[in-house]
């Protein structure tokens, strides 16, 4: 048989003659298509995809997400396809994935309004996915992503487990996720200065304005630790603690040095207390309570303070205020203070989204500084 001949099979996949998988992009956009109505009308989607569409949402790389929405897909079209690859020269179960992303999956998302997270045509144009043949953990990624990374090798590893139905409800569940992001916005301070003072202000605003059940408060808590620390991690609000207690953590290595737990409703001694005590069953010995309420009754914090570490051997830090916190960071970071005033609101405008505040929180946000020149 001749190397350009190819055929199509029950599934709607061509193969060659090289015994090849190229995906069919008519049954593809057809599978994504089912996927999308699924996501829209069913209740009854995988927790479990769920969970690690939401999970990977969260990396500090947004081409996380596109790399599982197109495995995902790839493994729905043709369950023989190996999702761990990313050029078709890879193995005999191996197809083009950024050709598949652009053509189908980052076209279909756009007419449908799902945000990818990486807003480009071609959502895998972008290292370390751009010259590799597979999703391996020898891919050579920053260290503030490498945990993140790990997770979503394990994670594409077991769709190559699915069948083409279970692989369709996962992207149904990935489809579903991706639809609670808010639409992509940029804060544009070229050619500004922040003031100092306007930042406090504008910020305490924001973070009081609309608390969105302690979004607002958990992102502003992340984002000021940002300025401070290499890597800083959130979950979604409610979420049980898995990892960390508390909604935002420092990491180094694979634990978490210090954890912060974020309130915007009045809190009192015994719940700083409960929490101290859960930092260090984890064996975390800083804590930070925010209690951020506008309505937050004085707090013995000293006494606090004293009591935490005589009983548990934690460092307790315990701020009151959006203006406490932020100057602060100011004090702590390596950033020179015009440095980290610019800095300050994209890191933000990236917590809010991966906090999924809602889309008039996110345009608030952006509108502060895009309308804005100090």
């Amino acid at each position: 048989m001749p190397a350009w001949y190819s055929s199509r099979d029950t599934s709607g996949v061509a193969t060659s003659g090289r015994s090849k998988l190229r995906i069919d992009r008519v049954a593809a956009t057809e599978r994504l298509n089912q996927a999308l109505q699924l996501s829209e009308q069913s209740s009854r989607l995988p927790p479990e995809w769920i969970e690690r569409s939401r999970c990977i949402s969260q990396a500090a790389s947004g081409t996380f997400v596109p790399v599982l929405g197109t495995a995902l897909l790839a493994k729905a079209t043709d369950p023989r396809v190996d999702p761990t690859t990313l050029k078709s020269r890879a193995s005999d179960r191996a197809y083009s994935a950024r050709g598949l992303a652009k053509d189908v999956l980052a076209k279909c998302c756009k007419q449908a309004g799902i945000d990818l997270g990486t807003g480009g045509d071609e959502p895998l144009n972008n290292q370390p996915f751009l010259s590799a043949e597979r999703i391996t953990l020898d891919l050579n990624v920053h260290q503030n992503v490498r945990a993140d990374f790990a997770y979503l090798v394990e994670t594409v590893r077991k769709i190559d487990s699915l069948d083409a139905d279970q692989a369709l409800a996962a992207l149904s569940a990935f489809l579903r996720v991706r639809r609670d992001v808010p639409p992509s916005v940029e804060v544009d301070l070229s050619g500004r200065t922040v003031d100092l003072l306007e930042l406090l202000q504008r910020t305490s605003a924001f973070v009081g304005a609309d608390p969105e059940g302690g979004k607002r408060g958990q992102a502003f808590i992340a984002a000021t630790l940002g300025l401070v620390f290499e890597e800083v991690r959130t979950k979604l609000v409610n979420d049980p603690s898995r990892g960390w207690p508390g909604d935002v953590g420092v990491i180094q290595g694979r634990h978490a040095t210090l954890a912060a737990e974020v309130r915007q409703k009045p809190v009192g001694g015994e719940d700083v207390l409960g929490f101290v005590s859960r930092c260090a069953r984890r064996d975390i010995r800083r804590a930070v309570v925010a209690a951020l309420a506008g309505n937050q009754l004085p707090l013995p914090i000293a006494e606090l303070q004293a009591k935490a570490w005589r009983d548990h051997g934690v460092s307790l830090t315990v701020w009151l205020s959006v203006e406490q916190v932020l100057q602060a960071a100011l004090v702590l970071t390596h950033l020179s203070v015009p440095d980290a005033l610019l800095k300050f609101p994209r890191l933000m405008l990236e917590r809010i989204r991966e906090l999924r505040v809602s889309r008039e929180g996110l345009t608030a946000w952006a509108a502060v500084f895009s309308s804005h020149q100090t």
